[in-house]
């Protein structure tokens, strides 16, 4: 993602300046290099020059992604954040969540899972960690529109361009009919990103 970075701090610069005021809790930002997120209620310090997104910037050669534990974990935690109750104490101060959304920048170059020597997995593996979120959802008695995932693309790399596609077009054959997942290039309008993983008219 190194050569693309200019690209992903101006997306990212513009999606946050849309959506800033979207969620009063704030927004995480998670970076496959950077351990812990960062959570923020601004965008103060983001995209400056030597900010954080510079600060953490992919170095050249650094390998492939780790995307279905990378993916694994912020699913994980936001899924558990949105169905805890909120406690005895923090009832009265407290807003129900009413629904996640992720936004994915990425080229599509993953790790990929080989099983006897063979790449399995339609995506590499990232749909394991999309479907396990989705039946937790399920289980909880969600609607399809309470999680949505937006993968925003960068470069043309063939690979992750149809693995992209896939979670795109497919991802709804193992998660019941769910199709919440959608896929942008990082040129196109910000309103497919935001709404297009949960709005049929616009994915298409």
């Amino acid at each position: 993602m190194d050569e693309h970075w200019p690209d992903v701090k101006c997306t990212g610069d513009a999606l946050t300046y849309v959506l800033k005021d979207a969620d009063p809790d704030g927004f995480e930002i998670y970076m496959t290099n950077a351990g812990e997120p960062i959570k923020r209620k601004d965008r103060k310090g983001l995209f400056d020059k030597y900010g954080y997104f510079d600060n953490h910037r992919p170095r050249p050669g650094l390998g492939p992604c780790p995307m279905e534990a990378v993916l694994s974990q912020v699913l994980g935690a936001a899924v558990k954040k949105a169905l805890a109750p909120p406690s005895t104490f923090h009832r009265m101060m407290s807003r129900k969540i009413h629904g996640v959304s992720v936004y994915v920048f990425t080229n599509g170059v993953w790790e990929s899972q080989r099983s006897h020597g063979v790449f399995s997995g339609e995506a590499s593996g990232v749909e394991k960690a999309i479907k396990s979120a989705v039946e937790r959802l399920q289980n909880a008695g969600e609607f399809r529109t309470f999680l949505s995932i937006q993968f925003i693309r960068f470069g043309e790399d063939p690979e992750g361009r149809r693995r992209m596609e896939w979670l795109d077009d497919d991802i709804e054959t193992i998660t019941g009919g769910w199709d919440i997942v959608d896929t942008t290039h990082h040129t196109e309008s910000a309103k497919k990103m935001i709404i297009g993983a949960i709005s049929s008219a616009v994915d298409g």
